[in-house]
């Protein structure tokens, strides 16, 4: 047994000669990183930054922190080595390094990622330590369902949208419910949209408008409905519409090009998820030319 404690302090004392002179060497243990939410795009204002989502959006931010979890000394030299094009250290605008006396740093959104974790960030601090995270940037994606309420007989178009259409017979109303998905396959609860029309085309001479909108987001709802109403109640629409006719008739009014952006309730702003055709009869609403996506990743 003494010999053995003899043999070891013998070791112990020739490992400690061999330290070379001068300051004694530490090794670095790897730097472990961890991000406070998921990161989210949903495009940019109109000033270049990042359009934020409303506080009933829950599942993550247009920005993240990111924390060393067992920090070695500062500073912190933080970089992206892969996807800067969809990450970035500032807000609106690509920066691809970034220097912190703390051992975290701020990761904004910048575009939206096409493949799982293709976003890499990676840091070192002063005594050597390293690592990196890998990390992905979700975005609004596409629309599916299509839930169809057949079109009815109503008695008017009230604003605000109630919850039910009076009955009548001045024109006709018709509802379609689309779920909102990510590029992930996530459910995109409470978050805002909106819509915009373009190339109009009028079939016949008509008094009628296509009117945008928004909607802002319901906690905890992946849906939303959109109602297309048309009726008549104080004989000044032009031409006069009628309740829904069996079959249904081809009068044709005026239709467009209607686009849904998912991220914001301001018209125009946030990201592409669906396109379609409208068409407004006499008698009814149609869809048509229905895609969604409409980016190819």
């Amino acid at each position: 047994m003494r010999l053995h404690l003899a043999q070891v302090s013998i070791f112990l004392v020739l490992l400690i000669g061999m330290q070379a002179p001068g300051k004694a060497q530490h090794q670095r243990a790897n730097c472990k990183i961890r991000k406070s939410n998921d990161l989210w795009y949903f495009g940019l204002s109109n000033v270049q930054l990042l359009i934020t989502p409303p506080s009933s959006f829950t599942m993550g931010d247009v920005q993240t922190t990111l924390s060393i979890r067992n920090p070695g000394p500062g500073p912190y030299n933080w970089s992206i080595t892969t996807g800067a094009d969809k990450a970035s250290f500032a807000n609106g605008g690509a920066n691809a390094t970034s220097t912190t006396s703390s051992a975290s740093v701020t990761v904004y959104a910048l575009s939206y990622s096409t493949s799982p974790k293709d976003v890499t960030v990676s840091v070192t601090d002063s005594a050597g330590g390293s690592g990196n995270i890998q990390v992905q940037v979700d975005s609004p994606y596409r629309l599916t369902g299509g839930i169809v309420t057949r079109p009815e007989g109503v008695a008017n178009c009230p604003d605000p949208i109630p919850l039910t259409y009076p009955p009548g017979q001045n024109g006709w109303h018709a509802k379609y419910t689309w779920y909102m998905l990510s590029k992930f396959n996530r459910a995109l609860n409470g978050i805002s949209l909106n819509e915009n029309f373009s190339q109009i085309t009028s079939s016949q001479t008509n008094n009628l408008s296509f009117t945008p909108n928004g909607s802002p987001g319901i906690a905890g709802v992946n849906y939303f409905s959109d109602n297309y109403c048309l009726a008549n109640p104080y004989g000044v629409v032009k031409p006069p519409p009628t309740i829904p006719q069996k079959p249904l008739g081809n009068n044709l009014i005026d239709s467009a090009t209607q686009t849904y952006k998912v991220g914001t309730d301001m018209v125009g702003y946030g990201v592409d998820v669906q396109s379609q055709t409208l068409s407004r009869y006499v008698d009814h609403p149609a869809l048509t030319d229905v895609k969604s996506p409409v980016r190819s990743n």
